[in-house]
């Protein structure tokens, strides 16, 4: 069976749709085995645009043959990220099929993921004012493999020439965040209207749970209609980091503006800045463009 692949950048809701379609199908969606702690051989496809479906088969089969039990790959699928019993683990392990794996590091190879699942491809695109205020509450998100690295790899392997990430060097984080958020999805659009396959929005998830979660499995080719509310509300991993439920402690998305994701963290001036910026690359970029604008993203 092809696996299937649930892509998008950090922060985007990748974890929140992969216990969606691991529990509405059945099996394990694999945690990030894209994250180079876990895998050695993940280093060398880390945001690389050049990996082809040959160069990531043997890793992939590797991944799948359930050799590494590493806690990690199911972290998504235990009641928190807390040290679990080994019981419990190898029990998980025994008892599941591996249906898939969500990643956030291999955005750049969509073309080679899409041969390797029969385009079995769910990507999911954020607001980058959401992202990047999720990822200056959570600092430490890049940090288990040293920002450094990421930055300087992701310079090194930027599928967009034409953008010198260079510039950014001394640029406060925020901005640094823009930049990545915008080369990753601007070629992630690219690469999927050329492949054929839709993107999904987090906000449109959000919004219309049901509906979008519904449409997510159909275009996996799973026409299970009914889907029960468990499935779309309570993740499995149940941190406050990827809770989505709204409960009565939280002001309501769907009564509220948008900016509640990011109005605790940003004040005004940075949205601008961070916004101008995505804007300031997405220029050159017209579908692109074209796609952000359309999904309100240039607003503040």
């Amino acid at each position: 069976m092809q696996p299937i692949i649930i892509a998008g950048f950090g922060r985007s809701g990748t974890t929140w749709v992969s216990d969606i379609v691991s529990k509405t199908i059945g099996g394990l969606i694999l945690f990030e085995p894209d994250h180079p702690n876990v895998y050695a051989e993940s280093k060398e496809a880390l945001y690389n645009p050049d990996l082809t479906a040959m160069d990531l088969q043997a890793h992939l089969k590797a991944i799948s043959s359930k050799s590494k039990r590493d806690a990690w790959l199911i972290r998504n699928h235990l009641l928190s990220d807390e040290d679990q019993p080994k019981e419990l683990i190898d029990s998980i392990w025994r008892n599941s099929e591996i249906i898939g794996f969500k990643c956030i590091r291999w955005n750049h190879a969509l073309p080679a993921l899409a041969s390797i699942s029969a385009k079995k491809l769910i990507y999911i695109i954020r607001h980058p004012l959401s992202v990047v205020a999720s990822l200056m509450k959570r600092p430490r998100f890049f940090l288990d493999f040293d920002w450094e690295t990421h930055w300087s790899v992701f310079k090194e392997r930027n599928p967009l020439k034409e953008v010198d990430l260079k510039q950014y060097d001394q640029s406060e984080m925020s901005i640094k965040y823009a930049a990545m958020w915008s080369i990753t999805n601007i070629k992630a659009l690219y690469d999927l209207q050329t492949l054929g396959i839709p993107f999904w929005s987090y906000e449109q998830l959000y919004h219309k749970p049901y509906e979008t979660a519904q449409s997510m499995n159909a275009y996996l080719g799973y026409s299970k209609t009914q889907i029960h509310p468990s499935y779309i509300f309570y993740p499995s991993m149940s941190t406050l980091r990827t809770f989505h439920t709204n409960n009565t402690e939280w002001p309501s998305f769907l009564d509220e503006d948008i900016s509640i994701f990011w109005k605790d963290t940003l004040n005004d001036e940075m949205c601008v800045k961070v916004v101008s910026e995505i804007q300031k690359i997405a220029a050159s970029y017209s579908e692109a463009a074209s796609v952000f604008g359309k999904l309100g993203y240039f607003k503040t």
